[in-house]
């Protein structure tokens, strides 16, 4: 029997293939089409496809032994796919015999070492180190912020989740509806009281940090949140509940929702989390008692197309919570009914397989109350509540709400939560047993799970790609030092290769050549933009056609002003999805283009290597020009801070009211009692398609700049690697003249080799999971 084994590092996104004991080189890796797709991707993206039909009919088996060694967590998602595998591919008789090696993340603790790695190094030999442009990076890479966006629909319990989660009354729960301001809740475990600002649409402070009491903090942010200057407020204190983590400062982030407000950097935050391509979570709440009424189908759709994109990572991303379990009738209804319901609702929107997880937030609010700021902080009829759901969900087996889920969690956040039941059990506290059971500390523990497994493990891996410069550096140095290790003889003919190479009227015909075909690449939509494009004629069709009938009557003014402010609700936030949406699409066409263009060119300097002289000294002379010529990552040829300032260019098209004070001039002096809609509609029509020509436009103007850009940027990089492959030309000249000089360039090169070659033995120790 074939025997299949995967050795997957989180922090390096690195997996390591076995088939029969053999290791499996990355070169043959990368040819081959079964297990390309793991290469240099997270196991949860890719996992699932990895198992299918095709690799065992490559080994001509029905079954096949399977092993997986990596983090805890990551064993759990495979063993998930494994199974899923199994279960449904019965019938053709294929199976997966798996068996698991889990160790242990510690990742708060590599996190720590590799700051720690960092700031050792600044004191080390090499000066790009010490640059602004890595130490940007760095920081960038260890970015404290980890946002829970929160959604909700329509009267479900949003501001209380995120209250029981705090452990007090901190965004006020009533008109929820009505809520136009983007509130931030941020855990910062330094403070000893809860502090707030407000700040205003043009993200100017209204209100500096102020520390406020319990009662005070309420009041204040219900009187900010009805002032219309506020556009978004910010709350900080010690969250209790939630595990402080290396370097990761969490906030919930309560959004108004696209339908709820007028402020268009409020419906394009929302888009925007949903669609990130960065680790972050969102919390999509739903009313148990009232499922598909005034759902926001929008954001569904947004939803579903990001979760069929991201494998089982996404699927962490997005949990569904099914709040005020409390409130439903047990006579008539159940819990696992209510939590089939939720999952078919989703199914129906395009949501397969969605984790629900239900809760009553109120109860674990009340409880918490209780416990942070004592019984006098809960009402009379708050404590009366509090007792009779306690008694509700302690006494009840159906409101064993971890059991309810079990089969939906992975098994060590089941084990953890139902230790602690156990312990409480063992100690009669009613109150812990009914928090516990209220479903809340499950989603606490999924977002420490979602922070173990992806959000740490990847920032620990882009702040170790910030040092790619180095090792690149590094390797160039060591090359050097083995060429002046040679003879003086061999020497001389290292450095006559060398300069016949830079010399070389073939090459340098060839370096025009690949320059000019650089510069004459037409520019063409690629396929994504053109699916883009075709995705939002279809939402555009289905919008105009959503409002048709609407406009064929003639109507009373009330009524007509109605359904005008309901279609600027909906054309509003069409229109902030599509800009946020074609400005994530503008980033990644061009990092897809720069990509192509970069291994065009390390194709080119492979095929102007093949010809170089055989010998072990034109083979080192090889090796230092093609470590010379190599082009740096994508990240660094981009270079982030200039693409961020094209975004904001083409971002600030945003049109507000396109229509609607020509149609206020039309109800008010032409019409008295009836508002002839088909007018209406017409202009509703035009003015709509016209707007979305114009962002197709500004697309593709944008991307056409970035690609003449891209070229520019290529063509640039090539002339400043010939100009560093002449200096070191240059410098081996001078070594092989001045004795002196060259002793003392191989001691100080030798000094760098041993200490990069220290400081990697440091960081590969550290990201080890063995």
């Amino acid at each position: 029997m074939t025997k299949i084994k995967l050795i997957y590092n989180p922090f390096t996104v690195k997996t390591d293939i076995e088939i029969n004991g053999l290791f499996l080189p990355e070169e043959e890796v990368k040819k081959d089409e079964l297990f390309k797709i793991i290469q240099g991707r997270r196991i949860q993206q890719c996992i699932d496809s990895f198992f299918n039909v095709k690799l065992f009919e490559r080994f001509n088996e029905n079954e096949i032994e399977f092993e997986f060694e990596g983090t805890d967590l990551g064993v759990e998602d495979v063993r998930s796919a494994v199974n899923y595998f199994n279960e449904s591919n019965l019938a053709e008789g294929l199976k997966i015999i798996p068996s698991y090696i889990a160790l242990p993340a510690k990742v708060d603790e590599k996190a720590k070492k590799v700051k720690a790695l960092f700031k050792e190094a600044q004191n080390g030999p090499f000066d790009e180190f010490r640059s602004e442009e890595m130490h940007r990076a760095f920081e960038k890479a260890f970015a404290p912020e980890f946002d829970v966006t929160v959604l909700a629909t329509m009267s479900a319990g949003k501001s209380t989740v995120i209250n029981a989660t705090v452990g007090k009354e901190v965004l006020p729960s009533k008109n929820e509806a009505c809520t136009a301001t983007i509130a931030r809740v941020i855990n910062d475990d330094s403070l000893t009281a809860f502090q707030a600002r407000r700040l205003n649409h043009s993200a100017q402070e209204l209100d500096a940090w102020r520390e406020l009491s319990d009662k005070d903090l309420l009041l204040t942010i219900e009187k900010w949140n009805d002032d219309e200057e506020t556009s978004k407020i910010e709350v900080k204190g010690d969250i209790p509940e939630i595990k402080l983590r290396e370097g990761i400062q969490l906030a919930f982030v309560d959004t108004p929702g696209p339908n709820n407000s007028n402020d268009a950097s409020h419906r394009a935050a929302t888009v925007k989390a949903i669609n990130s391509s960065q680790p972050s979570m969102v919390l999509y709440i739903l009313n148990s008692t009232q499922l598909g009424v005034d759902d926001d189908k929008g954001l569904l759709d947004l939803i579903r197309d990001a979760m069929s994109q991201g494998g089982r990572e996404a699927h962490d991303r997005f949990i569904f919570i099914a709040n005020k379990i409390d409130m439903l009738d047990s006579e008539k209804e159940s819990v696992s009914g209510v939590i089939n319901n939720v999952k078919k609702y989703l199914e129906k929107n395009g949501i397969i397989n969605p984790l629900v997880i239900p809760v009553s937030a109120e109860l674990a609010k009340l409880i918490r109350i209780k416990r942070n700021s004592g019984e006098d902080a809960l009402t009379r009829r708050q404590k009366r509540l509090m007792e009779g759901l306690i008694d509700q969900f302690v006494e009840e087996e159906e409101m064993n709400l971890l059991e309810q889920v079990k089969k939906d969690i992975d098994r060590k956040t089941y084990s953890k939560l139902n230790e602690e039941l156990k312990e409480a059990k063992a100690s009669d506290d009613e109150e812990r047993i009914a928090e516990i059971l209220s479903g809340i500390p499950i989603i606490e523990t999924l977002l420490d799970n979602y922070l173990t497994k992806h959000a740490v493990p990847s920032r620990i891996k882009d702040a170790i790609d910030t040092f790619s410069k180095v090792a690149h550096e590094s390797k160039i140095i060591e090359n050097t030092n083995k060429i002046l290790q040679q003879g003086e003889k061999e020497l001389d003919s290292i450095i006559a290769a060398i300069k016949d190479f830079e010399q070389n009227e073939e090459r340098i015909q060839k370096a025009k050549e690949f320059k000019e075909s650089v510069r004459s690449i037409e520019y063409n939509f690629s396929k994504e933009a053109i699916q883009r494009r075709r995705e939002t004629d279809r939402k555009l069709n289905n919008l105009i056609d959503e409002f048709a009938g609407e406009f064929e009557n003639k109507l009373e003014p009330t009524r007509a002003k109605g359904i005008m402010q309901n279609a600027e609700r909906k054309v509003n936030s069409f229109i902030a999805e599509t800009q946020e949406l074609l400005s994530e699409d503008l980033e990644q066409d061009q990092i897809a283009r720069m990509a192509s263009l970069r291994d065009d060119y390390q194709k080119y300097v492979s095929d102007l290597l093949d010809d170089f002289p055989e010998g072990e000294a034109m083979r080192l002379a090889k090796n230092l020009q093609k470590n010379a010529l190599e082009m740096p990552d994508i990240s660094v040829l981009i270079g982030r801070a200039t693409f961020e300032e094209k975004k904001m260019v083409f971002k600030g098209t945003e049109r507000h009211g396109f229509l609607w004070l020509k149609k206020r001039d039309v109800y008010e002096t032409t019409y008295e009692d009836k508002v002839d809609m088909s007018e209406v509609g017409k202009e509703f029509n035009e003015n709509l398609q016209k707007i979305i020509v114009t962002f197709y436009r500004e697309f593709e103007e944008v991307s056409r700049f970035n690609f003449e850009e891209s070229k520019s940027k290529i063509i640039l990089h090539m002339d400043a690697l010939d100009r560093s492959l002449e200096l070191i030309l240059n410098k081996l000249k001078e070594m092989n003249e001045n004795k002196e000089a060259k002793d003392r360039e191989m001691q100080d090169n030798k000094n760098k080799i041993d200490w990069f070659n220290d400081f990697s033995f440091k960081l590969n120790s550290f990201l080890e999971i063995k």
